[in-house]
Parts: structure tokens; sequence; C-alpha cells
């Protein structure tokens, strides 16, 4: 009789095992539950009326200096809730992309909040970048990462990678400010006329040429220099001011030029801004209406800066231990389309099933022979 029990333990032991690796082996499958289901990336750009997109299945996208990028991300929830113990909300969900080393060699990031995934539902967020004037000539990785928690406290992640293409012209300067300040003076007083120029093409602009000229306003300027190519670090960017007096100069409205002439003279960057000469106390006569025809047609310059926000670092709040929760990480393989699927690690049981069985059947016979043996 203690024989036969002796069988039926050693039997069910076995049992015990083999249902033990199997079980491990089906939580650990490579089931994804969470998903891109659509990643729209648009391109805008202002100075040149350019624009891209990135398709479905696309991998790679241009961009231009000084231009926007939206990303629309819509995330997916595969658990399905008539499965029994699937049926659980992604929480706490979060996407953050980043575009690595295109600010002067610095990352852009940008980051937002999901609402909660129900199953077999989706959710989504967009997300805005501006991209810097001064930007290398290249190609940038872009990495969109996301993240859930379901009701189970598994944490799920999932990711995708862009290549970002910087598209430039091979010739082009543009105004970085043109500010006349004051736009009107008199008598002995003095007016600023402060500019920079920005090159955000391909080329180096060798031996650039800057102009501006006006006998009524005894203004003769006349400066040659080199404006790079290139990115922040380099000298993309040239700034002067032209100091223009009043002194001597017959009340009325004057137009001041400043003309960029670069490759080669082959092209001409203008602008122009109007200046108000006043009389004063000296009985000078007043030209205005010698000159009013000349400055109804010239446009006073307005200057519009944009300033960005910097974020402000919350300080850090006192932590405190929580229990770990179980991640569960899909690390990207490409397959055969191109397009990363994401898979879950195996834990090291799962992956030596056969392993475990084996030594617990050993067990189960040196406990046999033992008890024989008494």
């Amino acid at each position: 009789m203690n024989k036969v029990l002796l069988w039926i333990s050693v039997f069910v032991l076995c049992l015990a095992a083999v249902a033990a690796a199997n079980e491990t082996n089906t939580t650990n499958e490579n089931v994804q539950y969470l998903e891109f289901s659509s990643i729209d990336i648009k391109v805008t750009d202002d100075i040149n009326g350019k624009d891209d997109k990135a398709d479905e299945g696309d991998s790679k996208f241009d961009i231009f200096p000084g231009s926007k990028v939206e990303f629309e991300i819509d995330v997916k929830n595969l658990y399905d809730k008539d499965i029994p113990g699937q049926d659980l909300e992604m929480q706490n969900g979060e996407v953050v992309i980043t575009i690595f080393d295109i600010d002067d060699g610095d990352d852009l990031e940008e980051d937002a909040d999901f609402d909660d995934i129900k199953p077999g539902k989706k959710e989504s967020a967009t997300l805005e970048f501006d991209i810097p004037l001064k930007v290398e000539d290249g190609n940038f990785d872009v990495l969109i990462e996301f993240e859930a928690e379901d009701e189970n406290g598994t944490i799920h992640r999932i990711n995708k990678t862009y290549t970002a293409r910087v598209d430039k012209e091979r010739h082009q300067l543009i105004w970085g400010r043109f500010e006349l300040f004051p736009t009107t003076i008199s008598c002995d007083e003095t007016a600023e006329l402060r500019f920079s120029v920005i090159n955000i093409g391909r080329e180096d602009e060798d031996d650039t040429v800057f102009r501006a000229v006006s006998d009524a306003l005894n203004l003769n300027y006349f400066v040659e220099e080199d404006v790079d190519a290139g990115g922040e670090s380099d000298d993309v960017e040239f700034k002067d001011t032209l100091t223009i007096s009043a002194s001597g100069v017959k009340p009325g409205s004057y137009p001041i030029k400043l003309d960029v002439e670069y490759d080669d003279g082959d092209e001409v960057l203008s602008r122009t801004a109007t200046l108000r000469v006043e009389a004063c106390d000296s009985g000078v006569e007043d030209s205005s209406d010698d000159t009013s025809e000349q400055s109804s047609q010239q446009q006073a310059s307005t200057q519009t800066t944009t300033q960005v926000q910097q974020p402000v670092q919350n300080a850090q709040p006192q932590q405190v231990v929580q229990p770990q929760p179980i991640i569960v990480e899909y690390n990207e393989v490409p397959t055969s389309s191109g397009v990363f699927a994401s898979t879950p690690e195996k834990s090291w049981i799962s992956e030596n099933s056969t392993v475990v069985l084996v030594i617990s059947a050993l067990v189960a016979l040196l406990l046999l022979a033992w008890i024989i043996k008494r």
C-alpha cells in the first residue's frame, strides 16, 4: 500500500513539474498588448513654402531650417475584454518623442499624457517641434516611446524609430533681425538700425556685401563679410548696427534701404525702414512735401520676435518606496516588411523548461529509492 502511495506521489510530482513549465511558457508568450495603430508626421516650412509628411510604412521624412514638425500618435490597447482575464485598461500612458543632437548637439524632446485606454480601443495625442534655424545639414535619429500600466500593475512599453533629413537650399540668406529705433528723431538726435542675416543654405557665402546709401541722411554704409553655412556653433549669422543722425537733415520722412548681395552677386536680399525727422526750434525748412510721395511708397519695417518659454524645473518630491511593478518591455525586431514589431523578454525558466522537468523527475526518483531502501 505504501508503495502504491509512493508511486502516486511521484506521478503527481512529475505532472506538477510539467504543468509549471507549461504555465511559465504561457505567461511569457510573444504576445504584445500595445501597438501604434497610426503615426502621422507633418512638416510645415513657412520660409520656403515646402511641406513634407511621413506616410504609413515610411521610416524617413524631410525637415527644413525653422520648420514645424507635428506628430499625431494613436495607440491601441490589444487586450480583448471577451477573453477571461483580459478585461484590462491601460493606464498612466505617456508618449515621449526625441530628436537627437539636432539643436547644436543637444536633443529636442516633447512628451504628452494619454487618457486610459479601454480593451480593444485607442487613444491619441499630438506633439509639435520647432526646428532651429541654425541647424546642421544631415540626418538625425527620431525615437518615439510609449509606456503604460495595465490594471494588474504590469508595465508595457513600445517604441518606433525614424530618420529626419535636413533639406536646405544651396544658397539662402534670411533676415534674423531688422529694427529701426526710434523711428522719429529731431535736431541732433540719432536712430539705430539693428540687423542680422542668417545663412540657412548649404554653401558658405564668402564676400557677402552689405550696403545702405542715403545722401539725404548722409548715410554711406558698405561692409563685406563671409557668412558661413552650418549650425549654431558656426559663423552662420552676421550682425551690425547703423547709426543715423538728424543733424543737418531737413524735416521729412526718409526711406533707409539695406541690400545684401551674395552668391557672387546673383542673389540680393533687401529690406526698407522709414525714418521720420521732425523740425526743431532752429527754423529749418520742412521738406515733408518733397518726400511725402517717396515715403508713401515705403512700408515701415517691424520685427516680430518669437520667445520660447523654457520649462520650469519642478522641485524633486520626497521619494516614497513603492512595490516594484512587473515590467514587460517590447524590443524592436525588424520584420520582413521593415516595420518594427515588439516581443517581451522570456524568463530563464521558460527557456529551460526541459531542464526543470528533468531535475524534478530525478528528485522524485531519488526520493523513491530512499523510501524503498528503508
